[in-house]
């Protein structure tokens, strides 16, 4: 039952990471264009900018691959989860903050402030 459980709970939060995405997109998408017609209209007469700031959109293909990705991803973690004792789970849990400053140190090369370690 408990492995069900684990499953269910990953879809519910595959759909809702879906469902959120895509009204993230729908809003970002309307945004960027409301300030297109924004700008049109208000700058006729002002000169042009030498730097386009032109918005590549994202393949809805893309996102469903992501959003299946990650749904593997918390079903598998949920599965996993089961056979570790409450702190370990705790302990793992509280410790993944190291792995992504690591991995952005490393592969991103991004710095952070000596307060951020702590």
């Amino acid at each position: 039952c408990s492995r069900q459980l684990g499953l269910f709970l990953a879809t519910i939060q595959f759909i809702g990471y879906t469902l959120l995405a895509f009204v993230l997109r729908t809003y970002v998408y309307e945004s960027q264009q409301r300030k297109k017609l924004l700008s049109k209209n208000s700058n006729i007469d002002a000169p042009v900018s030498t730097s386009p700031s032109k918005s590549i959109p994202v393949p809805f293909l893309l996102y469903l691959g992501l959003s299946l990705l990650r749904a593997v991803d918390l079903g598998m973690t949920n599965l996993a989860m089961q056979y570790i004792n409450y702190p370990a789970k705790t302990l793992m849990k509280s410790s993944r903050i190291v792995f992504t400053m690591l991995f952005g140190v490393l592969i991103t090369k991004k710095v952070y402030q000596f307060m951020d370690y702590f």
